[in-house]
């Protein structure tokens, strides 16, 4: 063959061969790889603790208003199971029945004193009506006054006046005239005699004494008219003005007097009242003090949290005291039951309403339970928590299974987790690393046969330099 053939053979094999050598390796990477990722990655999972409860659990506790402290006499012990009205907590009734008697006492004394409040009123309301009638009465004095001084007295006043002047001077030319008369009498006689000396004097005196009348009458009547009658109408009027002030303030002290006795009678008719309610309240309590059992189910002393019992053991029993608004015991029916966990803000976006889920009791850790989410909040309790309820199917299996018991709930999530021994992260590395050294060695294999094919290129140079000198010599 000559060298130009097998130049040409070596040259067309060599692209053949790189090319199904590199298919192969991909091939066998892809296939380990599908393999690996396969084998090293599984669905990731999240598990919360949670608790077994009742969804028809009922506290019980005194609820009393009247009685607010209460001494434990007797109670059903923890975890016993009780029929619906049975009888759970005893209380003891001693200070409660003194009260009651010294609060009937109480009642009836309340009774008395507002029984004489009423009397009280009665007589209070007949003595407003008279000092009403008084005061009208007053009011009418001055107004009658007032008004027959305006309409008679006044102007009879004024007319006796200036009677009395006319009468004055009347009086006074009378006796002017009958001295008058005297003297001409006495002149006519030459000789006057002792008697009739007398009698004139009289008669002058009594001239004088009626002009001097006469005068006093002018003034006092002049006085009356223009001073005292004007000044005695302004007194009626004022004496009117204060009558009826007075009546209008005897009025409304009256009526003041009255509203605020009835406001206190009021007040003292509604104390009465609550003191009855009291007092009924108080025996209707008394006959509380004997709690029954509102459902059948599992007494729980004390109150359970988010379904759980707590930490520590409770403390009731017999002497001990507790407050009304106290939770006694709490009766939990054993079935149905359902699953109250707390999910973490960090887990919240793992669980959605309608999720299935894997319930495990810590009693019977080797049986898995299915459950559904049945509402998950959307606004924390406490800092980062959030309350979640899980329905949960109970087997045969689980009768064992009781209210207040704890479970581990397992959500699925969109993660995935790698196998035990394996990490992921250095996988994919290593992964790296492993194709970047194939993709080396690929580089390397190509020099290599691009460093051969230069070297069969030369032999065959040379090859060719050789057979010209021959053909040149022959």
């Amino acid at each position: 063959m000559s060298k130009f053939a097998r130049r040409a053979g070596r040259t067309s094999i060599l692209p053949v061969l790189l090319t199904a050598s590199w298919l192969s390796a991909a091939a066998h990477a892809d296939e380990a790889k599908s393999d690996s990722e396969s084998k090293s990655k599984s669905p990731a999972t999240v598990k919360i603790d949670g608790v077994f409860e009742s969804p028809k659990a009922v506290e019980v506790k005194p609820d009393t208003e009247e009685i607010q402290s209460l001494k434990i006499k007797r109670i059903v012990p923890h975890g016993t199971s009780i029929e619906q009205g049975r009888n759970v907590v005893w209380f003891e009734t001693e200070e409660v029945d003194k009260r009651i008697r010294d609060t009937e006492r109480e009642l009836r004394l309340a009774e008395v004193a507002l029984r004489e409040s009423e009397f009280k009123h009665e007589q209070f309301l007949e003595a407003q009506q008279l000092d009403r009638e008084a005061a009208e009465r007053t009011r009418e004095r001055a107004r009658q006054d007032h008004d027959h001084f305006v309409r008679v007295d006044r102007d009879y006043q004024v007319k006796s006046a200036e009677f009395s002047r006319k009468n004055a001077e009347f009086s006074l030319a009378n006796a002017e005239e009958e001295l008058e008369q005297l003297r001409k009498m006495y002149r006519e006689d030459d000789l006057t005699e002792e008697s009739e000396e007398i009698v004139l004097k009289r008669a002058e005196q009594a001239v004088e004494n009626a002009r001097f009348r006469l005068e006093g009458t002018e003034n006092q009547t002049t006085r009356s008219i223009e001073q005292l009658i004007p000044r005695t109408e302004v007194d009626q009027e004022a004496q009117l003005r204060r009558a009826e002030m007075a009546y209008e303030t005897k009025r409304r002290e009256l009526e003041f007097a009255r509203k605020r006795r009835e406001l206190e009678l009021d007040g003292q008719r509604k104390k009465f009242a609550e003191q009855l309610e009291d007092f009924e309240e108080l025996r209707e309590e008394r006959d509380r003090l004997v709690i029954a059992a509102p459902t059948a189910g599992i007494v729980f002393h004390g109150p359970l949290n988010r379904g759980a019992v707590g930490d520590k053991p409770s403390e009731l029993e017999p002497g001990k005291s507790v407050s009304a608004d106290q939770v006694i015991a709490t009766i939990v029916p054993p079935r149905p039951l359902r699953v109250r966990l707390t999910v973490p803000e960090e887990h919240l976006r793992h669980v959605g309403k309608g999720d299935r889920v894997q319930v495990t009791p810590n009693s019977l850790p080797e049986q898995s339970l299915r459950g559904t989410v049945r509402s998950i909040a959307t606004v924390p309790y406490a800092a980062g928590k959030f309350d979640c309820l899980v329905t949960v199917n109970l087997n045969d299996d689980a009768e064992r299974i009781r209210p207040g018991m704890g479970c581990s709930v397992e959500f699925e999530t969109d993660e995935v987790e790698s196998e035990p021994g394996d990490d992921s992260e250095k996988d994919k590395s290593k992964k790296d690393k492993s194709k970047d050294g194939d993709d080396k060695d690929d580089d390397e294999s190509k020099k290599d046969d691009s460093k051969d094919d230069d070297d069969d290129k030369d032999e065959d140079d040379e090859d060719d330099t050789d057979d010209e000198k021959k053909d040149d010599d022959a």
